[in-house]
């Protein structure tokens, strides 16, 4: 199957599966407010979804300015999606499980998430939590995270494509661009060495550019922000907190989505150690080739996803 086919299905699927569940006006909490592109590109999907439905979104803002409203008990709460569902990036869990708590009587999605426990404790703890909020539907976006979910916890679970895909490109962004090779080689906890890799001669090393410091607008709006911080945020958090809703709405989303393609655009053949380079470059019909992570998150992504695009392998022992 070529890029172009996959992505439509993948798009029918989360609009068939997503739907029926939001059915009344909601919030939308948990957005990313750093630098990672991909979780960018997963807002951007979520919000391209978002515009099909025919309710209202009432309140968006990541779970760090997060203030407590009250919200009627037929507001639906929508979690955004990711891979920090487990005990790998622990925080973000610990936030989201106070959120929550904090409206126990609200219909509760989590978006696609990739499931890791590297504890088996930790899993038992939150497989407990969730089943005091049997009202809470968790999207797992592989089979293996599914299959995690299926197992251990109450709640009701579906098997949905990274929102990512629902994001719809101009024509002119989808053509074809550059011919070199790139190693996307991750440079946080994630990383882990491939087993078969050997990295080829004529491909260029890096990791997403707003990882290294080579994106100096991204400094310069985060030096503006930084103003506020000192400014306001002392005398006034709630203000503090839209001005920053609003800068991360309007200038850092679709700043970081445009230095995403640009980033990708010059090459043909990309090897992967991030999920969403992996999920662009199918978007931008790219070779493609999967190596290792520390969750096996790309492999299980392909092998539910992506194991008949036509582009597509995995340098990944099964």
């Amino acid at each position: 199957m070529n890029s172009i086919d996959k992505i439509q299905q993948l798009r029918s699927l989360i609009d068939r599966q997503l739907r029926p569940l939001i059915n009344n006006d909601y919030v939308y909490l948990d957005l990313p407010y750093h630098l990672n592109i991909g979780d960018i590109l997963i807002w951007e999907g979520t919000l391209s979804f978002l515009k099909t439905i025919n309710h209202k979104c009432l309140y968006s803002t990541s779970l760090q300015e997060f203030h407590y409203k009250p919200l009627s008990k037929e507001t639906i709460i929508l979690l955004h999606g990711g891979g920090n569902f487990g005990d790998l990036y622990r925080k973000n869990a610990d936030l989201r499980k106070k959120v929550i708590e904090m409206y126990p009587h609200n219909k509760i999605i989590i978006l696609p998430q990739t499931v890791y426990y590297g504890d088996k404790d930790v899993l038992a703890e939150d497989a407990d939590f969730f089943s005091n909020h049997r009202n809470i539907t968790i999207c797992a976006r592989d089979n293996n995270s599914y299959n995690i979910i299926k197992t251990h916890f109450k709640n009701k679970v579906l098997l949905v494509p990274d929102m990512a895909f629902f994001i719809d490109f101009p024509k002119s962004v989808l053509k074809k661009g550059g011919d070199k090779t790139l190693y996307l080689k991750r440079t946080d906890k994630e990383f882990v060495e491939s087993e078969i890799f050997s990295i080829p001669e004529n491909a260029e090393v890096h990791d997403w550019p707003t990882g290294d410091g080579r994106v100096k607008s991204i400094y310069l709006l985060d030096k503006i922000v930084a103003i506020f911080r000192y400014t306001v945020k002392p005398i006034n958090p709630k203000l503090y907190s839209k001005i920053v809703d609003c800068f991360r709405y309007h200038f850092y989303r679709p700043l970081l989505i445009r230095i995403g393609l640009n980033f990708l655009k010059p090459y043909k053949t990309i090897y992967s150690t991030r999920l969403h380079v992996l999920i662009l470059g199918t978007m931008l019909s790219k070779e493609l080739f999967i190596l290792k992570d520390c969750s096996s998150k790309l492999l299980n992504f392909y092998q539910t996803w992506l194991a008949d695009v036509d582009n597509i392998q995995t340098l990944v022992k099964k």
